[in-house]
């Protein structure tokens, strides 16, 4: 998944992470490695956070040793699809549903279950269909 966002969304987040860095209700913290990281908070756990730069990349921070590396596609599309209400534009980065993807049985494609990102879709509400009788 190497979505690149458009012009106009770079700008927006841009713009988010400005609106971010300067809101005082946000946690200092998430402020703190946002400003060091040049990415916007997108998800927060006890383990570390995501944050997303201008130019499409995510990073991850882990909170215990200190240190930030890319983000692998699922969390990003976890941090994706948990931030896409407060950040609609976001939208664009996700992957697209094709045409052979189902509604996912786990959630009942909401994305969530009981208020937490279904691991089995991640959070997009459909997966693809799983292989079966691969040859090996």
């Amino acid at each position: 998944m190497s979505h690149k966002p458009s012009e106009s969304l770079r700008h927006d987040i841009e713009r988010w992470l400005r609106e971010f860095l300067l809101n005082p209700t946000e946690p200092a913290d998430q402020r703190e490695r946002a400003r060091e990281l040049g990415g916007l908070p997108l998800y927060a756990d006890m383990g570390g956070l995501v944050v997303l730069r201008p130019d499409g990349t995510a990073l991850t921070y882990d909170w215990e040793d200190s240190k930030s590396e890319a983000t692998d596609d699922v969390w990003k599309v976890i941090a994706l699809t948990t931030s896409r209400e407060k950040y609609p534009g976001l939208r664009e980065l996700l992957p697209e549903r094709t045409v052979s993807a189902l509604d996912c049985a786990a959630c009942t494609g909401t994305g969530s279950i009981l208020r937490a990102t279904c691991g089995k879709c991640l959070g997009l509400g459909w997966h693809e269909p799983e292989a079966v009788g691969v040859a090996g």
